[in-house]
């Protein structure tokens, strides 16, 4: 009888341990997925300290703004925020578009080699300007501010990167045609 007792305790400790392991193990993979999903969010939003940089460089009057990237790693896409301001609207807002404007060989981007010896591929040896879903007819409200992504994945190994891009408001060129440069060592 004792023996019988002993062996029941011991298979409900077991089972009492078993179910605190898979609670355990659970709320890890819980939180792993939580915390990935944050950082990947995070590479595809435009964060509240690079809007207050945008804001600074936006209030000397200017009509787009564009900051300088910040590379996590060696082949990490490269982030550029974008402020565009709507002045001078004639209704109560207006359409706008991102527009990657191509070079000569239909790019969207111009490569030129570190090694010079190396002449670059007249066609595009893999597009790298990537814009978000949202970059294309989003409405701004007269004298308000948008904040838009355009992300870069450089696929050389080295060389530097020249990217032209122009904002539309209405179908008309809007605050002139802006630069990213990208080098990539």
């Amino acid at each position: 009888m004792i023996r019988q007792k002993k062996a029941f305790e011991l298979s409900i400790n077991f089972l009492v341990v078993m179910i605190i392991m898979i609670v355990i193990f659970s709320f890890g993979i819980y939180l792993f997925t939580n915390v990935f999903n944050h950082v990947v969010k995070m590479d595809t939003e435009i964060h509240q300290q690079e809007i207050d940089r945008i804001n600074l460089l936006l209030d000397d009057g200017s009509l787009v703004t564009v900051l300088n990237p910040q590379q996590n790693s060696g082949k990490d896409e490269l982030r550029f925020p974008i402020g565009i301001t709507n002045e001078g609207a004639v209704g109560g807002s207006s359409s706008f578009a991102i527009v990657i404007d191509e070079n000569d060989a239909g790019c969207n981007y111009t490569f030129t080699p570190n090694d010079l010896a190396v002449v670059a591929e007249a066609n595009c040896p893999g597009e790298v300007v990537y814009l978000p879903v949202d970059s294309s007819n989003f409405e701004i409200r007269n004298n308000e501010r948008k904040y838009k992504l355009i992300l870069i994945s450089p696929k050389q190994n080295a060389g530097f990167y020249t990217v032209k891009f122009h904002i539309e408001r209405e179908g008309e060129s809007y605050g002139g045609t802006q630069m990213l440069w990208v080098t990539v060592p």
